[in-house]
């Protein structure tokens, strides 16, 4: 009996460029929480806790990228949309 080879899924797709989510929506608009006080040197303000601003989720990402380096910790965290 002959065999007949068959590619695996993995295979078939290899050649299509696969998005990671963060890079999906990388642009998207999102609602940040300060924990603690810092200075934006890219908006060129400082943020105090509590603070709410909107930022796009790369930047986000990147504040909290930088803090985690630095200080072991995040400083902005995201506000959920609450349900009515």
């Amino acid at each position: 009996m002959a065999s007949k080879k068959v590619k695996a899924p993995e295979e078939v797709n290899a050649s299509e460029e696969v998005k990671a989510p963060e890079e999906v929506n990388a642009s998207e608009e999102v609602k940040a929480r300060v924990l603690f006080d810092f200075e934006d040197l890219q908006d060129n303000v400082i943020r105090h806790s509590g603070d709410i601003f909107s930022v796009t989720r790369t930047r986000f990402d990147e504040i909290n990228k930088k803090t985690k380096e630095m200080f072991n910790t995040d400083y902005v965290e995201e506000v959920l949309e609450e349900g009515k």
